[in-house]
């Protein structure tokens, strides 16, 4: 078959039949078994993992692989490489990211009406996965607050004593084992409910320590709310990230599932909730994000703060979210090389000030141009009004005029025939 990595290749991801039957047939013979696996994708193992009593998943590993993997069976070399995907147990849940949606569920057919549960998919081995020649035991898992504040542009810290906008989560490794190891350490997150449907979990953090045996270690992590990995999109518009006031999440070290069992497990966290204040307009965060990033504000006398309480009194006075998805789309596409071209923010989007508080600060020459252009095609309306009437005058005394040389001439005609006829008598 073509061994090109892409789809179409192959119409299955199990192995061949003939390399089933030679794994089965050793394991017959009750011998140590290793499956040392190199390609692009994965194919399922599912029927032959229990006959074995190693799986090396090595995927495309280059010309030295070879060596790589002498070291890795001989002891040489202690692995501690991570799967960087699911590896999938079945066909139809081949590519199914381990951050997928907490909606995408598979049935099981011995729950109660209608006579099927949802559960979690099964996987052969899940993200993250992977195993060393020693132990490694976690303990004393740590945040450093259950609640994590956010604060938007120019909107008032509304920090409660105790609270940031960044909170600290730490756990302490111990190597149990015989020999020294380096194990990966994984921070995730699992979001309780949003607005819009969340991943079952994300991972948020990683770090990598070298521990002898016996020795123990403190890691740690840090979650901020400012971070863009940590906001999500939000139900009115899919292409900025937002924070939703109130979300719940828990944090989760290793491989922990903190969906299933959060109670029952020692590192899983409590929730952490997320407080943006009763007043987070999350247009309004972004509208005032592209007006500091404009520099347009001096020339407004338009200040951070003022643009976070003027959206959210529009906001609160219409239903709104602010002024709208649509104006921060069009102050974010709109290009401002100097302030000179601030005049763009109200003339080309939506005018957001009062006429009063418009003129308060000093005008850039874009708005003087502006006036001198109104008043142009004021002038020129006036002097073409003025044409008009002139012309429509005009015609009316013309209409005058020839009605009184045709009465005036109808008169000489008369008289001049009165005068014949007096001559004739």
């Amino acid at each position: 078959e073509n061994y090109a990595e892409k789809p179409g290749d192959i119409h299955s991801l199990e192995l061949r039949l003939g390399q089933l039957e030679l794994i089965h047939s050793m394991a017959a013979q009750n011998v140590k078994i290793i499956i040392v696996y190199f390609g692009g994708r994965p194919r399922l193992l599912t029927e032959v993992v229990d006959d074995v009593d190693a799986v090396l998943v090595g995927f495309l590993p280059g010309p030295d692989a070879g060596q790589a993997v002498i070291d890795i069976i001989s002891g040489k070399i202690n692995p501690s490489g991570r799967l960087p995907m699911t590896y999938p147990k079945f066909q139809d849940s081949a590519g199914s990211p381990y951050f997928h949606a907490v909606s995408d569920q598979c049935t099981e057919g011995d729950g109660t009406m209608p006579h099927y549960s949802y559960v979690p998919c099964e996987v052969q081995w899940p993200f993250g996965h992977g195993l060393s020649y020693t132990q490694f035991e976690y303990s004393k898992l740590m945040v450093s607050s259950e609640e994590i504040v956010y604060s938007g542009t120019g909107q008032p810290n509304h920090f409660k004593r105790g609270s940031t906008d960044t909170i600290t989560i730490s756990v302490q490794v111990k190597n149990v084992g015989t020999v020294a190891g380096s194990e990966t350490v994984l921070f995730f997150t699992f979001d309780e409910a949003r607005d819009v449907t969340p991943e079952y979990k994300r991972l948020r953090d990683f770090e990598k320590i070298h521990l002898e045996p016996g020795q123990h270690q403190t890691v740690s992590s840090t979650i901020s709310t400012k971070d863009p990995n940590f906001q999500h999109i939000g139900p009115h518009d899919d292409t900025h990230l937002i924070i939703q006031n109130g979300m719940k999440f828990r944090i989760g070290v290793g491989l922990v599932d903190c969906r299933q069992d959060p109670g029952s497990k020692e590192m899983c966290s409590n929730t952490v909730e997320v407080v943006a204040g009763d007043d987070y307009v999350a247009a309004c965060d972004a509208a005032c994000n592209a007006w500091e990033a404009s520099q347009c504000g001096q020339t407004y006398n338009f200040r951070t703060t003022q643009c976070w309480s003027k959206c959210v009194a529009e906001a609160k006075a219409t239903g709104n979210e602010g002024w709208g998805w649509e104006y921060v789309r069009c102050v974010e596409g709109l290009s401002i090389e100097n302030q000179e071209n601030c005049w763009k923010m109200t003339d080309h989007c939506r005018n957001i000030f009062s006429d009063a508080a418009r003129t308060s600060g000093a005008q850039t020459p874009g708005h003087k141009d502006n006036d001198v252009l109104a008043v142009s095609m004021a002038t020129f309306s006036l002097l073409f009004a003025f044409v008009v009437i002139a012309l429509a005058i005009r015609g009316d005394l013309s209409r005058y005029w020839s009605s009184a040389v045709r009465r005036l001439r109808r008169e000489r005609v008369q008289f001049m025939l009165v005068e014949e006829n007096y001559g004739l008598a």
